[in-house]
């Protein structure tokens, strides 16, 4: 599995995006993506749209049919393209992530985590 660099800080490009509709924004409420993110860090989320392939090691939202909206790491895509998802962070209690529940569809798949506003920095 190919691992990202660390996500960069959130620009005014980004915040302009999500403001017209063209990234999505999700905060991170536990410690299962540590130390790559924080909880009550901001992310934005550019859609797939056809343009880009998921691939492993990029830090993904997913509509989880149990959990709701939940930020992981693609681990890997298995042949029938569902996604395998943990958090990077595999000591996190609570964590949700395909080790407990599994594959993922792609069609749960929302986007990719493209920047990040740190918890406690200006947003």
């Amino acid at each position: 599995m190919s691992v990202e660099l660390p996500l960069p800080k959130a620009s005014p490009r980004d915040f302009a995006a999500w403001l017209v509709g063209r990234r999505m924004r999700t905060i991170v409420i536990n410690s299962s993506m540590e130390p790559t993110l924080q909880p009550g860090d901001h992310c934005f989320v550019k859609p797939y749209l056809g343009l880009a392939e998921p691939e492993p090691g990029h830090v993904v939202m997913v509509e989880h049919p149990e959990y709701g909206n939940i930020v992981k790491r693609i681990h890997h895509i298995e042949a029938d393209g569902s996604l395998w998802l943990i958090g990077d962070n595999a000591h996190a209690e609570n964590a949700k992530d395909s080790r407990h529940s599994g594959a993922v569809k792609r069609t749960h798949l929302r986007g990719r985590v493209v920047s990040v506003t740190r918890a406690g920095q200006n947003r």
